[in-house]
């Protein structure tokens, strides 16, 4: 199932999806309520922290990987202040919202942060949002 929602955008004005950046829409997502659960004392289960998502493409070739990249302030910059639009799996039923976030510089296949350079294809991207906060 493809998500039409998945969208990606520097500030809250210039939000865009994918598909307008030349970006797939990625074969998986994950989004975690909390970044953190512990168990307490009495076995209940606690979320603390802000949500985590994930987005995971099998492929992007060099252009895409490119326009991903133009998202963050500089070429060695680890981390981007990105808004993004992407489900967040409440129950059953697929809901869509947005957050304010910050964005971990995509990574390779092989856990490597990927860089500007040229190669044809990058296998199993993987790019991960935290600290999101919902927008309204």
């Amino acid at each position: 199932m493809t998500c039409p929602q998945y969208a990606l955008g520097t500030t809250a004005s210039d939000i865009v999806l994918l598909s307008w950046l030349g970006i797939p829409f990625p074969v998986q997502h994950t989004f975690q309520g909390y970044s953190v659960v512990r168990k307490a004392g009495n076995s209940d289960m606690h979320g603390y922290g802000y949500p985590v998502a994930t987005w995971i493409w099998s492929f992007l070739n060099q252009a895409q990987v490119w326009n991903m990249l133009n998202l963050f302030p500089s070429d060695d910059a680890l981390s981007a202040d990105l808004y993004i639009t992407t489900y967040n799996d409440q129950g059953y039923d697929l809901q869509v919202a947005t957050y304010a976030c910050k964005a971990a510089r995509p990574l390779d296949g092989n856990g490597k942060t990927l860089v500007p350079r040229t190669l044809a294809q990058w296998s199993n991207v993987t790019m991960r949002f935290y600290h999101m906060i919902l927008q309204p």
